[in-house]
């Protein structure tokens, strides 16, 4: 049945809903919802589209009480999409897709099927979006499967192949006289099946990755292929790490428990993978490279047709993202410690167009040449500054379009390297400052899937807003907290509270007794909801349920799928070994599957009738 959609990482099944999970992934448009559809016997369930991207969140569906199955958006161009919503809604559905096999790869995800379309007269079309997804699943460790689907084109095209053929030699004449020279054997659709599946394995660059071939078809349900050994598949990878009810124990219930992730989990995932990176282009073909390329250029043209821009200076390029991201725009200070009284100065010129800068090396003698005050003797031969940090930098310039950085050293930059003593006393400015640059890190790139830099110049304004406007995303909870409410908690006055700690607030109540304060609290009364939950959690671990649900059988968020061990009425499903192809029974004991099918008696009128509520109470469909 259906379980929920998840737009945002904090809407993952939880709790009751805790199942080992199956996602399927790929290009659009290769069949993944219709094969979810087609293991799930409904054609009602994973429903999907010829237009590439109908499916734009995760879709979650329940299989027997025993594992979850999800639908994922295909990751590359949509067809037919408005523009306003084009790259919005695309950088919105691939952000949550792999922000959650990152999340997910050491809890419930059990296993990753990669599908790619099988071809019949042509190799197996490996794209720009192929080599990303692939570099992902490496970088993160995420197991995975390849699927081959609509492996049925073979068998098309060898049947179209022999009726040609069998049509031109009725003809008698016309074949023997013009035919029979370039007449060459049909291939065989297990010929055909094991060119993809070597052309694969070659774009894989390894043949241990197991790839299965499997055709799906919704309205005819008789023509699937292999759809019984992709069950035994998902079911061994689902209940590889179990082991038989004789030696199972309590440590090993709480070894394969799900905990939800925290919060620190989906914030260290959120950095990592920020919306912004996942701007792609239309077309699957081109790569995130050259798309930066293309963009890169475009800049550089428009910086060279400009001449207004020769007035520009480090700033003001900044501001307009006229910058190239490609080159290294960093000032680097160095000294000679061995003549401390000579200064080497940096050239200094305008931003040039089509040019370069003219290259002037002054030294000039100087009794009263520094170092660095705000830096050791090592780190002013060492450290690399960005100009962008200055605030009073117009006397820096740079070429937006070669990255070549120049300082302007006068009698007025003497205020620059002050700024680091400042007033020791205004220790509040520097602790706001900390946390400002520790919270909002300034990038002028965004780093994607694959190691790409994205300039922020080409990240449309649509993406940034959606960022800031959705929930629990890092710019949306920055602007609910505030960053400078710590600030003025700091700059308050502490002659206010000098004789009592800062963060400690004192009020009448502290100074009564433990019993005394639990007197006068306000006796707290349940609502409606929480004594119905109370009462369904009461009926799982009292056992009062129907034979085809669970009942929750540790403390805490302990696997629901494992409750149940040890009953011997329960029937289970045995995997499929994949060295000798029979049944094994010990360490892939599946609770809840039924043997009837996928699903059984779960997909019943009555609960498809009542799907919807599944993701508003808890366990409705299990209770």
């Amino acid at each position: 049945m259906h379980l929920k959609n998840v737009d945002t990482l904090s809407a993952l099944p939880e709790g009751l809903h805790s199942f080992p999970e199956v996602c399927f992934i790929g290009k659009p448009n290769v069949g993944k919802s219709t094969l979810i559809s087609c293991l799930l016997h409904n054609p009602k369930l994973g429903k999907g589209g010829r237009i590439a991207g109908t499916t734009r969140l995760l879709q979650f569906f329940n299989v027997g009480d025993a594992l979850l199955l999800v639908d994922t958006p295909g990751y590359g161009g949509w067809g037919r999409r408005n523009l306003s919503q084009k790259y919005c809604k695309r950088a919105d559905a691939f952000a949550i897709l792999f922000r959650y096999l990152a999340l997910r790869k050491e809890r419930n995800l059990k296993r990753v099927y990669w599908l790619i379309e099988a071809s019949a007269t042509t190799p197996v079309s490996i794209q720009a979006r192929d080599e990303e997804i692939l570099t992902f699943l490496r970088r993160e460790g995420v197991p995975f499967s390849v699927i081959l689907t609509k492996i049925d084109r073979h068998r098309r095209h060898y049947l179209d192949q022999y009726h040609r053929s069998d049509a031109l030699g009725r003809n008698g004449s016309i074949f023997q006289t013009s035919m029979r020279n370039i007449r060459l054997p049909i291939p065989t659709p297990l010929e055909g099946l094991r060119r993809n599946i070597q052309e694969v394995c070659a774009f894989l660059g390894t043949e241990s990755v197991p790839i299965i071939g499997v055709s799906a078809n919704r309205q005819c349900p008789t023509r699937c292929e292999n759809l019984s050994l992709l069950q035994h598949d998902l079911v061994y990878y689902c209940t590889q790490e179990l082991c038989s009810e004789s030696q199972l124990r309590y440590a090993d219930l709480h070894d394969l428990s799900y905990f939800p992730p925290s919060a620190e989990d989906i914030q260290k995932i959120q950095r990592k993978y920020p919306i912004e990176a996942f701007i792609i282009p239309q077309d699957n073909r081109r790569s995130l490279k050259k798309m930066v390329d293309l963009h890169e250029d475009a800049k550089a043209r428009y910086v060279a047709s400009n001449s207004r821009v020769n007035f520009f200076t480090a700033i003001d390029a900044k501001e307009c993202n006229l910058l190239d991201s490609r080159r290294n725009s960093g000032v680097k200070i160095e000294e000679d410690y061995h003549s401390p009284n000579v200064e080497t100065l940096s050239p200094s010129a305008c931003m040039s167009v089509g040019g370069t800068p003219l290259p002037l090396d002054v030294k000039k003698s100087s009794p009263e040449a520094q170092d660095c005050p705000f830096l050791s003797r090592d780190d002013n031969a060492n450290e690399t500054f960005s100009i962008y940090n200055v605030k009073n930098a117009r006397s820096i310039h740079l070429d937006a379009v070669s990255g070549v950085t120049s300082e302007t050293k006068s009698s007025t930059d003497q205020d620059f390297f002050s700024l680091s003593q400042g007033n020791k006393s205004s220790s509040s400015s520097n602790i706001s400052t900390t946390l400002l640059s520790s919270s909002e890190p300034i990038t002028e790139t965004v780093m994607t899937i694959n190691g790409v830099h994205i300039p922020r110049s080409m990240i449309l304004t649509s993406v940034e807003e959606l960022a800031k406007t959705k929930d629990d995303e890092l710019p949306w909870l920055g602007g609910k907290l505030g960053i400078c409410t710590y600030e003025k908690i700091i700059s308050q006055d502490p002659l206010d509270c000098a004789s009592t700690p800062f963060f400690i607030q004192h009020d009448s109540e502290a100074q009564l007794s433990e019993a005394e304060h639990d007197s006068i609290q306000r006796v707290h009364v349940s609502s409606a909801a929480k004594r119905r939950k109370e009462r369904l959690l009461n009926k799982y671990l009292s056992k009062k349920r129907k034979d085809r649900s669970i009942y929750l059988h540790a403390e805490g968020y302990m696997c629901p799928w494992l409750a149940g061990a040890g009953q011997d009425n329960r029937q289970a499903v045995m995997g499929l070994d994949s060295i000798t192809g029979d049944f094994i029974g010990k360490g892939t004991i599946l609770k809840g599957l039924k043997k009837s099918g996928f699903g059984g008696k779960s997909y019943s009128a009555k609960t498809l009738r009542n799907r919807g509520r599944s993701t508003k109470k808890t366990g409705f469909w299990a209770a």
